[in-house]
């Protein structure tokens, strides 16, 4: 038993389920008109074909169109969720209704939309870089039928933008005003001493080069289409990305076999949950379930300043990423049905969940959608008649229940700071700002460590915090080590548990959290590369400590200028095995 006067002592009892058997595959539901497919598969290059002729014609529109592509984009800058259990609802319609333009752009009318199982190939499709056979590509972003610089798009777009904020109405202006756009001039650009700062100009790449990840380093190109862990060496700002890493089938897993709706919103929990936490509307920020955490953040700010703002609909892959996204969802679904557990939200929280207004999103027709316009309606895949093949984690639909082993939500005694902009982490040297304790069961590990009986487990820690005041420009690294250890990163005994980047929140409006968030970490690689050096066994206790890094180019020292800053606090965690 560690000392615990060194540090609090976080403790559970629990008993762990057995592993589930093996899976059976699904097949797809021959009942929907339209099948979404594998963009891999050789079936779907007739669809990739179409794709690629309505984007283009979708670029060509004038700026007044609602269907040219920068407007069809500016719907998710003005509306999208992230970061609560509105976000699978939101995007179906915004993909569904695209969907069915493509169909009117490309002339094909049995046209699906491919879905990108990054974790089955984890690299961007070749149908979306130009080449020296196709420099003029309208699937890849760096192309010349985009624009080629912020000022070029702010000529064609500005008073577009304002006329269109002047159009909407008062019901879509409060929820404008809810995302910190109260008027027109906030809406298209948002300045801070000068400078450029949020809104729909600032979501746009200075130069369409950088529309894709392209430093010195490292570039993102036909040559280069993978999702790579980059080194810190690779990136301006100093820190990792683990792009395939957070990517891998076990981020999948644990998501898909989660048998609840949502997190509530407090992060204390009794179980593991598909969706991220509650939140009073679409427009905040409450933390992170696995899936929209990992692999949805994580490629979006992978690829590129496209795919990394709010504006990231601009490059074209973004629809088959979000498709997967959405695959993964229907899984979920699926596997619920069939074990006889609910898809929705708790009778408690459904009132407040269904009754949520969606009214951005825009039809075949250039229309605004009415009558359709409540997350109730959102969750429903049937007005779209669409189903998918088998992708990654279709294999656990016909897989029997995997039964939780959750912790109590366990407060940290004293508030551990986490502070934003110290200057040891830009220059390396690294300072752990919080180590706590988690003891796992007696049940939960062998004498050996980890149980044979269940090596299909994963293990997943909830940390709970209060962000530092710049939140979006940070990384949030988890470390784990025995509890009979320090977690310090760097020690032979401490190991990296994962790492969380927030989406969307580069800009100060939406990096800005008073409010405590609850952030979902895989640590099933962890536990299990500790139990490989033999240093789990029965009773072990796990240490854990928060790093914060910077993600900004200049590292942390430009962060820290950058805005006022405030150290957030870590509250508290909580550990489940499924």
């Amino acid at each position: 038993m560690p000392d615990i006067s060194r540090r609090h002592l976080l403790s559970t009892a629990a008993a762990l389920g057995v592993a589930a058997s093996l899976p059976s595959p699904m097949l797809a539901n021959t009942q929907a008109r339209f099948v979404r497919k594998n963009a891999f598969s050789p079936d779907a290059i007739p669809d990739l074909e179409s794709y690629r002729r309505a984007v283009e014609a979708m670029l060509n529109l004038p700026p007044d169109h609602p269907h040219n592509w920068y407007r069809y984009a500016m719907i998710h800058m003005s509306d999208c969720p992230h970061g609560n259990w509105w976000f699978f609802a939101w995007h179906r319609p915004f993909i569904g209704y695209f969907e069915q333009i493509i169909r009117e752009y490309s002339g094909d009318s049995n046209f699906a939309l491919p879905y990108w199982d990054w974790s089955a190939e984890p690299k961007i499709p070749p149908q979306f870089f130009v080449t020296p056979s196709d420099p003029d590509n309208p699937l890849d972003p760096t192309s010349g039928h985009y624009y080629e610089t912020q000022a070029d798009f702010a000529a064609d777009f500005e008073q577009i933008v304002k006329a269109l904020y002047a159009s909407y109405t008062p019901a879509q202006k409060a929820q404008l005003t809810l995302r910190g756009y109260p008027d027109a001039d906030s809406y298209w650009a948002s300045y801070n001493n000068g400078a450029l700062e949020d809104g729909i100009l600032a979501n746009i790449a200075t130069n369409r080069a950088l529309n894709r990840w392209n430093t010195a380093d490292y570039k993102i190109d036909y040559q280069n289409p993978d999702l790579v862990d980059l080194t810190a060496q690779q990136t301006p700002w100093g820190r990792p990305v683990p792009a395939k890493t957070n990517v891998e089938p076990s981020k999948i897993r644990t998501g898909i076999k989660a048998p609840d709706f949502a997190m509530p919103a407090s992060g204390a929990s009794q179980s593991v949950y598909f969706n991220s936490p509650i939140s009073a509307n679409h427009h905040m920020f409450t933390g992170s379930a696995e899936i929209e955490g990992f692999p949805h953040n994580t490629t979006h700010n992978f690829l590129g300043n496209a795919m990394q703002s709010l504006m990231s609909p601009v490059d074209p892959i973004f629809f088959l990423h979000h498709c997967n996204v959405d695959r993964l969802w229907d899984v979920w679904e699926q596997r619920q049905r069939n074990l006889g557990l609910s898809t929705q939200p708790l009778t408690g929280d459904q009132q407040a969940f269904y009754s949520e207004e969606f009214l951005f999103y825009i039809d075949v027709a250039g229309q605004p959608v009415t009558g359709h316009t409540t997350a109730r309606d959102a969750m429903e895949i049937t007005p779209f008649d669409y189903s998918y093949t088998p992708g990654t984690g279709s294999e656990l639909i016909g897989a029997p229940l995997s039964r939780v082993v959750a912790a109590n939500f366990t407060a940290v005694e004293e508030a551990a700071p986490i502070a934003a902009g110290s200057v040891s982490l830009a220059k390396g040297a690294l300072n752990p700002t919080l180590t706590e304790e988690l003891a796992l069961t007696a049940n939960s590990l062998t004498n050996e460590g980890l149980p044979n009986a269940e090596a299909a487990r994963d293990y997943l820690a909830t940390v709970t915090f209060i962000p530092p005041a710049s939140a979006g420009s940070l990384v949030y690294e988890l470390y784990v080590a025995p509890g009979n250890s320090e977690a310090v990163p760097g020690n032979a005994d401490t190991v990296l548990g994962g790492t969380f980047e927030f989406f969307g929140m580069r800009g100060a409006k939406h990096s800005h959290h008073a409010d405590p968030l609850h952030i979902t970490y895989n640590i099933t690689d962890a536990v299990q590369a500790l139990n490989g050096q033999g240093l789990l066994e029965k009773d072990t206790e796990l240490s854990f400590a928060m790093v914060t890094q910077s993600n900004e180019v200049g590292g942390l020292e430009a962060a820290a200028e950058a805005t006022q800053m405030r150290d957030g606090q870590l509250l508290g965690v909580s550990v489940a095995s499924i």
